[in-house]
């Protein structure tokens, strides 16, 4: 039974969700997605109706489909995707062409722009979105509910009457402030720990980076357009009224490229300084930083604590400078730097967070334990590691291909995204690259962190790898206990 006969769009967002309940399988405000929320904005402002659901590897979704189609009115679904998502994306899609033909699926995201020939192939999709979607989805949704012929709109490839309509331009959107501020309320049900104490909203400051590294989709991302500029600041006192207009304590300060325009480093950082001035709850931020040598001196550290940022997020990847400069193509910097870094965030109590990728092509275990070695040396307040994938598109991956390591990229399962190896390399086995995640946190933090911490951080890495073979009862009480613990010990970090 319709709850109403008006058109809709259903907006499609799936994730992995081993932490989680499948009603809601978002962990944290810091986990919605960005980039779907400025383009439900634009749809909202347009003046069209959406609903939005949320995928994970625990739903039935036939059962959901068929439930959200009898109770609504749709006749555009939009999903966006990563490469790891793809496949359980393309899945839903399917079904809705299956029990709705009729229904338009417009897929857009990182995969659909560096793939769009191949993701064109399928039956299960209209539209591929090239680029930023903001404008270009409003436009088609437009074209659709006025019944008005459709020649060519920026930005997306249209497939009509079994031709292929290819856009006259593809553009990156300049100026970031003429966007409406992204829609977040309609994520609050969806949200497990809305209150935690690692819950911060996210308040984009640039799109777009500057480094070429060889494993990130930005270098190939910058190439789509010629006529528009990639990396995209936003106006310093625009940032600030959105964040003010959220008005929450903890705010994620979007930006890859932070330290590497000066001038908009020293103006952001005054005016955080400033907006925090008569505040008798002061907002704390997160942000992230490069490690280049140039940065490393007080007056940085110094602007970065009085603007109250207190978690800077770096990349060290590998510890082994070969792997970083010849196979990652990282920016120039050295295991001293880091440690250097880390010393003096320390100074000013300034958190570090560690970003870390093992099972990196050509890496041999030495390679590993000079990462191991490092960190064990710095003592990052935390670690993000991660195991390294092939994403299509970008040249590590055209790399792999050409040295015959892997053939495509049908191993991506969507459950599994950089907590399960799935390639096997000549100097490093899956089974050794799966054991050097799940113990990475003893071998780094040993004798530094609480054992309970290290349990718990651990046991966290192996549920992400071997879920599938624990017992349903079991998992449900081993994640609701994990996810209590680990929330806990957010509480000891600064945000």
């Amino acid at each position: 039974m319709l709850k109403s006969r008006n058109k809709k769009i259903l907006c499609v967002y799936t994730l992995d969700s081993i932490l989680c309940p499948k009603d809601k399988p978002i962990r944290y405000l810091t986990d919605i997605p960005l980039g779907i929320s400025y383009i439900m904005a634009a749809i909202k402002h347009a003046g069209y109706e959406l609903e939005l659901f949320v995928f994970s590897q625990k739903n039935d979704i036939k059962k959901d489909i068929n439930k959200l189609f009898s109770e609504n009115n749709f006749d555009i679904v939009l999903f966006t995707s990563v490469s790891s998502q793809y496949f359980f994306v393309r899945k839903i899609a399917q079904y809705i062409k299956e029990v709705k033909p009729e229904i338009k699926n417009v897929i857009g995201g990182v995969h659909a722009t560096l793939n769009f020939k191949d993701v064109l192939k399928e039956d299960c999709f209209d539209v591929v979105c090239v680029g930023d979607g903001e404008h270009a989805t409003v436009d088609y949704i437009k074209h659709i509910r006025e019944n008005k012929q459709i020649n060519s709109i920026d930005n997306l490839y249209i497939k009509e009457n079994g031709n292929i309509l290819n856009p006259n331009k593809i553009y990156f959107t300049e100026d970031l402030d003429s966007l409406y501020p992204p829609l977040r309320d309609i994520w609050n049900k969806w949200i497990s720990f809305p209150k935690s104490y690692y819950s911060a909203y996210k308040i984009l400051v640039t799109r777009g980076c500057y480094n070429n590294c060889s494993y990130c989709s930005n270098h190939a991302l910058s190439r789509i357009s010629s006529t528009t500029k990639y990396v995209r600041y936003r106006n310093v006192d625009k940032i600030v009224e959105e964040i003010n207009s959220v008005n929450y304590h903890k705010i994620d300060l979007v930006c890859e490229s932070l330290t590497l325009n000066k001038q908009f480093f020293n103006d952001l950082t005054t005016a955080l300084k400033k907006n925090n001035e008569n505040r008798a709850t002061k907002i704390l931020y997160y942000a992230e930083s490069n490690v280049y040598h140039s940065i490393l001196n007080e007056d940085f550290f110094r602007r970065i604590d009085e603007a109250n940022i207190r978690v800077l997020g770096i990349g060290l990847e590998s510890g082994s400078y070969k792997i970083r400069r010849k196979v990652l193509l990282r920016p120039n910097y050295s295991n001293k730097d880091l440690y250097n870094f880390c010393q003096m965030a320390k100074k000013f109590n300034i958190a570090v967070h560690t970003y870390v990728l093992i099972g990196i092509p050509y890496e041999t275990q030495n390679d590993y334990l000079k990462t191991i070695n490092i960190l064990r040396k710095c003592q990052p307040n935390f670690i993000f590691v991660y195991i390294y994938m092939p994403y299509p598109g970008t040249n590590l991956y055209k790399r792999l291909v050409e040295d015959k390591i892997i053939k495509g990229y049908n191993y991506f399962s969507h459950s599994e995204e950089r907590t399960k190896a799935l390639v096997s390399y000549k100097n490093m086995s899956k089974l050794r690259i799966q054991l050097n995640y799940i113990f990475f946190f003893i071998r780094v933090y040993w004798k530094h962190k609480p054992l309970i911490e290290l349990f718990t951080l651990t046991a966290g890495r192996f549920l992400y790898c071997y879920n599938r073979f624990i017992p349903s009862f079991s998992y449900n009480f081993l994640e609701k206990k994990l996810s209590q613990n680990l929330d806990k010990l957010n509480q000891n970090e600064n945000l």
